[in-house]
């Protein structure tokens, strides 16, 4: 009976945070109002609002190998231009990763 009571109380929950996360991604959809180019320095990157990581975060991520080079970002003249596409799959990825487990 607890367990029912505390199953049906997490249901509740997750439907509630489902709509939630729905009405949110509505609203950041409606906010982006210029396009976000393809290639972009990590700062321009962070500066989209749409990258949840700061520079150093992201400089340390590419330091320790979790892009991979010439797909999700190059490097050019001591600076990083990242691949915006490649970077949206990446954050897609670990979204539902961490989501589905």
């Amino acid at each position: 009976m607890f367990l029912e009571q505390i199953l049906e109380e997490i249901a509740v929950t997750n439907k509630r945070l489902s709509a939630r996360v729905e009405e949110l991604e509505k609203i950041m959809n409606e906010k982006i109002s210029a396009p976000i180019p393809d290639f972009m320095t990590i700062k321009q990157m962070v500066s989209t609002g749409q990258w949840p990581y700061s520079e150093q975060a992201t400089r340390k991520m590419i330091e320790r190998g979790k892009f991979e080079e010439n797909y999700h970002y190059n490097k050019i003249d001591s600076k990083y231009i990242c691949c915006w596409k490649a970077m949206q799959e990446y954050l897609e990825n670990r979204f539902y990763t961490r989501r589905s487990a």
